[in-house]
């Protein structure tokens, strides 16, 4: 129902935030700085950090 409502609707509202550009410290790994932001992006959303990226969705799920 959710995803026909969507399709069918004039407008999807959401909220927009801007948060102040990043930069890598000196002493920060790639990864680090990813977290990092990653971090800054999750508190600001109201979102609930999560252990996984979005590569999660290109790969098969095995089960042992």
């Amino acid at each position: 129902m959710h995803l026909l409502q969507l399709m069918t609707s004039w407008a999807v509202v959401c909220d927009v935030w801007y948060l102040e550009p990043q930069t890598i410290k000196p002493d920060e790994t790639s990864i680090e700085f990813a977290e990092r932001v990653r971090l800054m992006i999750s508190h600001r959303a109201g979102l609930k950090m999560v252990p996984w990226d979005g590569y999660l969705k290109h790969s098969r799920a095995t089960i042992l």
